[in-house]
């Protein structure tokens, strides 16, 4: 896997709405043992970044995550 595809995976993790799927793009794109950190939060680890983008659903309904360059 490239990059690109990397990124587009990990984008889609970040706008999927279903757990599991989520779960299977970021095992794909993430690190089971990354590190997202952000304004919010920090994750550590895939199942904490599963439950992070969770929450970011339940506070920006209808929003997505969009690869800009």
């Amino acid at each position: 896997m490239n990059t690109n595809e990397i990124v587009t995976t990990y984008c889609a993790a970040w706008n999927e709405l279903d757990a599991t799927k989520r779960t299977e793009l970021l095992e794909v794109a993430w690190a089971d043992d990354g590190v997202y950190h952000d304004p919010t939060g920090t994750a550590e680890g895939r199942t904490m970044l599963v439950e992070h983008i969770a929450g970011f659903h339940a506070q920006f309904p209808g929003h997505t995550i969009e690869a800009a360059s």
